[in-house]
Parts: structure tokens; sequence; C-alpha cells
């Protein structure tokens, strides 16, 4: 839920976070947090701790979640190549599916 929070809040001010280049293990959230508003222009923290809080966000990600633990979806990345479901960052595994679903 934090890291999608951080998402949508710094796409609400125009910054666009690379979210599968980070290792968030075994940080707290203090942590997380300086990781990600490090990368930011001071005169944007304040929005970006704003944008976070925002309940417009918050409505969404629990939206985004119960609609995907409806189809069954239990992390992300995840996506569905002509049926064949992939659950997280595989991109060998993504491109092999291709290929075959070429041929």
């Amino acid at each position: 839920m934090l890291l999608a929070k951080i998402y949508e809040a710094g796409k609400n001010i125009s910054h666009k976070y690379d979210m599968y280049n980070r290792d968030i293990t075994g940080k707290n959230y203090e942590q997380i947090m300086q990781l990600f508003d490090s990368e930011l222009p001071e005169e944007k923290i304040p929005a970006f701790y704003t944008e976070l809080n925002n309940p417009q966000i918050i409505e969404k990600i629990e939206r985004n979640v119960k609609e995907a633990k409806e189809i069954g979806v239990r992390g992300t990345p995840y996506i569905i190549i002509n049926g064949h479901p992939v659950n997280g960052n595989k991109p060998e595994l993504v491109k092999e599916i291709i290929l075959s679903e070429l041929q």
C-alpha cells in the first residue's frame, strides 16, 4: 500500500518513480520515505506529502486491490498474455510466452 501511495503521489506532482529498481528489504517507513523523497526537488516535497494522504489516491488503490483480488492477482506487476498469467517482474518469462504464442 505504501509503495502504491508513493507512486501515485509522485505521479500527481509530475514525478515518475522507477519502482522496480529499489531495494526496500528490511527498511522501515521512515527509511522508505527518505529513499523516495530524496530524489524530489526540495520545492516538491511538501506537495508530495500532501498527495501521499490524498483520499482519492487511497480510494483508487483500494478499488484496484479489490478488483485484483477478484481476478486472482497476488502481486505486482501482473500481466496476462493470451491467457497466460505472469506474476512478478519476469521479463524472460514474458518474452518466452510471447515467442511461444507467436509460433
